[in-house]
Parts: C-alpha cells; sequence; structure tokens
C-alpha cells in the first residue's frame, strides 16, 4: 500500500479560489450560514446558476476552506482563519 499523504494548498492557491466575486460571496454566505445553523443558500439572490454554483464549491472545497457534512456546506478550521483574517 502507498503511503499517501495530504497537501495543504498553498495560500496562492486559497487566495486565487476565493478572488472571484462571486466565490467570495458564496464563501461568505456558507460562512454567515454555518454560524446561524441555516441550511439555505438562494441560488436567485447571488445570480448564480446551478453550474457556478457546484464548480464554486468545488473549487472552495479543493482549497479546503469548505467541507460537507451531513447534507451542509461548513468552513474548517482554514476556512474559519481565512473568514476571520477577511473580516478584519
Amino acid at each position: 500500500m502507498e503511503n499517501q499523504r495530504a497537501v495543504a494548498p498553498s495560500i496562492t492557491y486559497i487566495l486565487k479560489k476565493i478572488s472571484d466575486d462571486k466565490a467570495l460571496v458564496l464563501f461568505n454566505s456558507i460562512a454567515v450560514s454555518s454560524s446561524n445553523n441555516d441550511r439555505f443558500i438562494p441560488l436567485k439572490e447571488m445570480n448564480l446558476t446551478t453550474k457556478q454554483y457546484y464548480s464554486r464549491i468545488a473549487g472552495l472545497v479543493d482549497a479546503g476552506l469548505i467541507k460537507r457534512l451531513k447534507g451542509r456546506y461548513l468552513l474548517t478550521m482554514l476556512g474559519k482563519v481565512v473568514y476571520q483574517s477577511q473580516m478584519i
């Protein structure tokens, strides 16, 4: 069996994923909804198509900023650090 290690995403990769305005709005709405225990993120208010939504979600997951748990998207520890530093 091969030894597989998880590789942490680079800072440039993380910044690249949240540099898109719609991805940043999506990231912020996940952060706010996870703190409020809200499950619904309206796509119409963010002007996103379903494909745009899922491609941006996949990018945020790949960057290690969010994870899916029981059908909900939540911030990871890295995501919380990025969100808090963004709020400062």
